[in-house]
């Protein structure tokens, strides 16, 4: 990542936004990719045959494996973004003492 400016503090904070605007983005195409999948699967079965079930049944709990590990992943970017915020209170406080 490129670092721009000469404050080092201004740059990892912008740094950390950059990394987890572009997680946000893999994480929204990982997510349309799942219901894309499960689209193109409901669409070519006629959903006739017990095998059909069991095949969109194993489809629909791979699916919310995945999601689920999407869902751990936006907790951390969520903390990352806690963090940020914090780094950003403390700079301000350090501003106000005069520091």
């Amino acid at each position: 990542m490129s670092v721009h400016g000469d404050n080092p503090r201004e740059n990892a904070v912008n740094e950390v936004l950059t990394s987890v605007a572009k997680e946000e983005i893999a994480i929204a195409n990982l997510i349309d990719a799942e219901a894309e999948k499960i689209k193109k699967i409901v669409d070519s079965h006629q959903l006739s045959k017990p095998d059909d079930f069991e095949k969109i049944i194993a489809l629909q709990k791979s699916v919310a494996e995945i999601l689920e590990r999407l869902i751990q992943k936006q907790q951390i970017l969520v903390k990352k973004l806690e963090l940020i915020k914090d780094f950003d209170t403390d700079k301000k406080s350090e501003k106000f003492r005069g520091k």
